[in-house]
């Protein structure tokens, strides 16, 4: 029986002894049926790559960094424990990145090629120089103060939310829930006092274009006077209108005088004339009431048939005449 409980606690010793070491493999991140190897990287900075950091390629994790080491000439030297299996890119470089904005950092392996920075590319340059097998390595330039900022910038926010927190209380949210409805209803009567105003600012709009286009037409027609008042002043005919119109003013001075000179003769022979006009005016009568021989002529038209014969007559001789001369006329030479 005493064997027997020996055996057990032997055994839990046993048990408990293989639970620290899996325990401690399980916490280094240790792959019991993977092979790993070790290499070297060389930085002038490598931000805050911390042993125990992961090892990405591509954005999956193939080791971790190992340890940490002050070389000569200000270099830093970076053991990285990669697994063995896999294929590192041609002409592998490292690059110290950070993994979040809580201040992890990771080992980001790439090849040389594929670098587009140039700041970057000739920090890896300047790293390849006389490295050997060693791999180049540089962090991102300023990436460190970048990332610190993050860090106070998270913790400026933290700080503004537990403060609006505190500030915003029951009542708080009661006053925004009022403004809010205050400001939704005065949005309503600002639209309908927009919708009952939109037909009087479209007749006032209408009346503006309309005086508008009456300003303009007027504006045209000035310009066209003013250009037509100028071209005139510039050919003279202003002074050629002026020099007419004193010439027509004294022209009907002239005719108003002869006017007047011959209303003083009427009025000097204003008898004679009346005696001249009571003398016509009796042979009109006398003309008229077929008085005298001129008067039978005027009312007798007898005369008028006998004139219009003896002129047919007369185009008849004549006619004749320019027929047969010899009938009429006699010519002898001898």
């Amino acid at each position: 029986m005493k064997r027997r409980d020996e055996f057990l606690v032997g055994l839990v010793l046993l048990g408990a002894v293989a639970a620290v070491v899996l325990g401690a493999i399980f916490l280094s991140d240790s792959d019991l049926g993977r092979r790993e190897e070790l290499r070297t990287a060389r930085f002038r900075s490598i931000g805050r790559i911390q042993p125990g950091s992961p090892v990405m390629l591509r954005g999956v994790k193939i080791g971790t960094v190992d340890a940490l080491r002050l070389a000569d000439n200000g270099w830093v030297e970076v053991d990285l424990r990669v697994a063995r299996a896999v294929q590192l890119p041609d002409d592998p470089a490292v690059v110290a990145v950070p993994a979040s904005l809580f201040g992890e950092w990771q080992a980001l392996v790439v090849s040389r090629s594929e670098v587009t920075d140039p700041n970057l590319h000739a920090a890896l340059a300047e790293a390849a120089v006389g490295a050997g097998s060693t791999m180049p390595g540089s962090d991102l330039p300023d990436i460190g103060e970048l990332t610190a900022q993050a860090s106070r910038i998270a913790a400026d926010v933290g700080l503004i939310t537990e403060r609006v927190e505190g500030a915003i209380d029951s009542t708080v949210i009661a006053e925004l829930r009022r403004t809010v409805t205050e400001l939704s209803a005065m949005a309503g009567r600002l639209n309908e006092f927009a919708r009952s105003e939109t037909s009087t600012l479209g007749r006032i709009t209408t009346n503006a274009d309309r005086l508008a286009l009456s300003a303009t037409e007027t504006t045209d027609r000035i310009k066209t006077t003013m250009g037509r008042v100028e071209e005139a002043t510039r050919d003279g005919r202003v002074e050629r209108i002026a020099g007419a119109a004193e010439r027509v003013t004294s022209n009907v001075d002239s005719i108003t005088a002869d006017f007047r000179a011959v209303a003083r003769t009427a009025r000097d022979n204003r008898e004679t004339l009346v005696r001249v006009l009571s003398t016509l005016d009796s042979v009109l009568t006398r003309l008229e009431g077929g008085q005298g021989t001129l008067g039978m002529l005027v009312s007798d038209s007898a005369l008028y048939r006998e004139t219009l014969s003896a002129v047919s007559e007369f185009r008849a001789l004549v006619a004749d005449i320019r027929q047969d001369p010899r009938k009429y006329f006699r010519f002898s030479v001898f």
